[in-house]
C-alpha cells in the first residue's frame, strides 16, 4: 500500500470501496476465486500473516526445535 494508513479490520467488509479509495495500491493475498459469481476474495490480514510466518521460518534454527531465549543468549555471548 502506498503511504502508511491503518485500516481498521475488525470485521469483513462487504464493499471495499467503503474503506479503500480507487487507485490505491495494496499488497493482498487472493484467498478465493468464485467464477460463477465472478468475485475474488482478497485479504490483507492473510498476506501479513504469511509474511510473518516466512520471517519466523527465516530466523528459526535449522534443527526445527524452536529457539529458546537462553540458547540465543548463549550463542550471542559465545560469538563475542
Amino acid at each position: 500500500m502506498k503511504g502508511e494508513r491503518n485500516i481498521p479490520w475488525k470485521k469483513p467488509v462487504d464493499d471495499a470501496r467503503s474503506v479503500i479509495k480507487e487507485g490505491e495500491e495494496l499488497e493482498v493475498k487472493i484467498t478465493a476465486i468464485d467464477r460463477k459469481k465472478r468475485t475474488i476474495n482478497l485479504s490483507i490480514k492473510a498476506k501479513d500473516s504469511d509474511d510473518e510466518q516466512a520471517t519466523v521460518k527465516e530466523y528459526a534454527p535449522e534443527s526445527g526445535g524452536g529457539a529458546k531465549l537462553g540458547d540465543l543468549l548463549k550463542e550471542h555471548l559465545d560469538n563475542n
